[in-house]
């Protein structure tokens, strides 16, 4: 049976170092190509879902005063948020295809000022029907 000499490790780790000194490994890094973060741009984003995720569900927390406020039953009230959904499920596949060419950015700002616009609408409104 063959024995096997333990090597100390202090050269099993200088081996291991020369090894990973000759690999190059291909990272953006390694071009020079050290990119920032862009904040400015998520902050924008994540405000922009936070107040599309905010629109969708708050109504649903505040049904007894959106009844209450309008005169009608908490039932009626919540009508408005399954038509508000149905809506959006039977819009989402054309919207998309109609405005998958377009430029993203643009279209964002679109799609936010849209929702500030139909926001401020339904707060001014004073009456259901």
């Amino acid at each position: 049976m063959a024995t096997r000499t333990l090597r100390p490790l202090s050269l099993l780790m200088r081996d291991a170092m020369t090894v990973s000194e000759n690999i190059q490994i291909d990272r953006p890094e390694a071009e020079g190509a050290h990119e920032r973060l862009p904040v400015g741009q998520l902050l924008a984003f994540t405000v922009a879902g936070f107040l599309a995720i905010m629109t969708e569900n708050m109504p649903v927390g505040i049904l007894p005063q959106i009844g209450a406020g309008l005169g009608v039953s908490e039932a009626m009230a919540g009508q408005t948020v399954t038509l508000y959904t149905l809506g959006s499920v039977v819009a989402a596949i054309p919207v998309i295809a109609a405005t998958r060419s377009w430029n993203r950015p643009p279209l964002s700002l679109l799609v936010i000022a849209g929702l500030l616009i139909l926001n401020t609408m339904t707060v001014v409104s004073a009456h259901y029907a």
